[in-house]
């Protein structure tokens, strides 16, 4: 079935350690790449004919390693960029909480509502990964494509393909890619392989 793949970042230093990861040049440790690996060997019996990823390094080595594996084409698109949290950057939820108080609150009552310091609007980047996704999509619904997405931009991702209000961004973030059957815009069930058996993810010991 022809679908959109939203692939997560697999895990880096910076997400091991509970640290907010936005535009720092942060890759993937080596459970990391054998997780997009997995993914990519899950993906090669049907994969997509395109992955597309942002220039970040997680977001490139993501890409690569599914390029390589399932031998599909690899493209760049800013719009997919990860989230700018600015001063936020490389902050756990502790020290987010105890330096910013009262934008954190605000930040966990109402994602939208807020920009980090120094960063960019979290509705703003929302609208810049609707504007990617849409481009990429066109009208190519017959075919499977993926996009590779750091952890706010994937939240954000979900929430405009599952049309779904973007109350808590923590609810959002995924460990695993999740497959769409078009349309894209329209409510969809989220499906991850692991819980229905469809091939995106390789499922663990």
């Amino acid at each position: 079935m022809a679908s959109l793949i939203l692939i997560p970042w697999p895990e880096t230093s910076w997400s091991l350690a509970g640290r907010m990861i936005g535009r720092s040049p942060v890759s993937l440790t080596d459970q990391g790449r054998a997780q997009a690996l997995a993914w990519a060997d899950a993906m090669v019996k049907d994969p997509p004919v395109a992955v597309y990823s942002s220039s970040e390094v997680a977001s490139v080595e993501t890409a690569g390693v599914l390029e390589k594996r399932a031998n599909i084409k690899r493209k760049e698109l800013k719009d997919l960029a990860e989230v700018n949290v600015g001063l936020w950057d490389g902050l756990t939820a502790v020290e987010l909480k105890h330096r910013y108080p009262k934008i954190y609150k605000r930040w966990c009552d109402d994602p939208f509502s807020v920009c980090p310091p120094e960063g960019e609007e979290f509705s703003a980047a929302s609208d810049r990964i609707r504007e990617g996704i849409a481009g990429i999509v066109g009208d190519r619904r017959d075919r499977t494509l993926a996009v590779v997405l750091g952890p706010f931009s994937f939240a954000l991702a979900r929430s405009i393909v599952e049309r779904s209000p973007l109350v808590d961004i923590h609810n959002f973030t995924n460990v695993e890619p999740l497959r769409y059957p078009w349309l894209l815009g329209q409510k969809a069930e989220a499906r991850s392989a692991v819980a229905t058996g469809e091939a995106v993810v390789a499922k663990g010991d």
